[in-house]
């Protein structure tokens, strides 16, 4: 069917091209980089098809400044390749409270998150929820970049044109 995703490279392949470039060029983030994707649709075409590589710290992904996006197109060529890099270091950790199920919901309720999604969706359901860590795009006090806790909610919802899209919604995991 022209313009959908099964004429791209399927996400195994397109995972063992980009670990295989990581072991040459980021040896360090070969086997240890959680590897995400996503298209980009514009009209009824899908135009690419992206792989994110973000780092993870205790086994959680980190979302934010520190990110590797590459974009391929139908054939497996690459189009487009953003690098956001800041260190992490290891260190200076702090034990800090999670909020509660209440209060992410007062957080959703009033628009406190952020979220991957393209266009107005209805009927959304959560399919899964995991905690990460965001890192900021400026620096702390200390002058590092400083990771935070979040909550990932994944889920499904109709787009305008009755197609089923998935999205993330990232919110804030502090409490208080």
């Amino acid at each position: 069917m022209p313009g959908d995703l099964s004429e791209f490279p399927t996400d195994a392949q397109l995972e063992q091209t980009v670990r295989e470039r990581l072991k040459k060029g980021a040896p360090e983030l070969a086997d240890t980089s959680r590897i995400v994707f996503s298209s980009a649709t514009y009209e009824t075409n899908v135009s690419s098809k992206t792989v994110d590589v973000t780092p993870e710290v205790n086994g959680r992904m980190v979302y934010g400044k520190y990110h590797i996006s590459i974009s391929f197109d139908r054939d497996g060529n690459v189009t487009a390749l953003t690098q956001q890099y800041a260190p992490l270091k290891e260190g200076g950790t702090k034990t800090v409270r999670l909020a509660d199920a209440k209060t992410v919901q007062a957080r959703l309720d009033a628009h406190e998150f952020s979220a991957n999604i393209a266009q107005q969706l209805t009927g959304c359901t959560i399919t899964g929820v995991e905690q990460a860590y965001y890192m900021n795009a400026g620096f702390n006090a200390e002058g590092d970049y400083a990771l935070y806790p979040f909550y990932v909610l994944r889920g499904q919802g109709t787009a305008a044109d009755g197609g089923v899209q998935d999205f993330e919604v990232l919110v804030y995991a502090l409490a208080g």
